[in-house]
């Protein structure tokens, strides 16, 4: 994605007037400009290609991918695939590409350390809680709405992240999955269409049943053209 400040100054001048005005701009931007078109992805979730179950020795198959710049910027793409069943190291790779994952609030703190209950300064609320308030009287509905507000709007912790992807970067003409163009320059407001190839015959293991996975990546940038 490309989400973040950019800031630039834009230089005004009028026809018979020396002056120049200078215009301080700044774009804030969430999410990514590159919308991806699947029959079965929802929009808060990654976009997922299945080539369903494939003999070793069955021609390569390909599937094309739908993209579309909604941005009034050309956005440059530049892909990287990474198989997840090769755990080599490749020699040739001098950098590895790592991902950052946010995480906002306590998904995997409900156990301290010391794998005992949770402490008691965390609220919860279930069902029964729900019904318990519900038929209470008024004055105790009202002191247990205050409690939740007050516990609610505490500022969640936000949690980064690192770690490498996995597997080895698909590099040459023996990987199982290809893309093309690996690099590609999408004009403001228009659609491309990328190729997505599955070469079975380069798979490593070929007596037995294999499950194949592979991540792609694509590295945006706001291009110049």
């Amino acid at each position: 994605s490309m989400w973040g400040t950019y800031n630039d100054t834009l230089q005004l001048q009028i026809d018979g007037i020396d002056l120049i005005k200078e215009i301080p701009i700044r774009v804030n931007i969430v999410g990514t400009p590159i919308r991806m078109y699947l029959s079965a992805a929802n929009d808060d979730t990654l976009p997922v290609v299945q080539f369903g179950t494939m003999l070793h020795n069955a021609n390569p198959l390909m599937k094309k991918i739908h993209l579309q710049n909604i941005s009034h910027n050309p956005v440059r793409i530049d892909w990287i695939l990474y198989d997840r069943d090769n755990l080599e190291v490749n020699p040739t790779e001098k950098q590895k590409v790592i991902q950052l994952i946010p995480v906002i609030g306590h998904p995997f703190d409900s156990l301290n350390n010391g794998n005992s209950e949770p402490s008691e300064s965390n609220t919860y609320i279930t069902e029964g809680t729900l019904s318990t308030i519900e038929q209470s009287d008024r004055t105790a509905s009202d002191t247990e709405r205050s409690v939740t507000t007050t516990t609610t709007d505490r500022l969640k912790p936000l949690k980064l992240y690192m770690k490498p992807y996995e597997g080895a970067q698909c590099i040459g003409k023996n990987c199982m999955y290809t893309i093309s163009p690996t690099t590609k320059v999408i004009p403001p407001r228009e659609h491309i269409y990328l190729d997505l190839t599955f070469t079975p015959s380069n798979c490593p293991i070929q007596n037995r049943t294999m499950q194949c996975n592979a991540t792609s990546i694509g590295i945006l940038s706001v291009s110049q053209e």
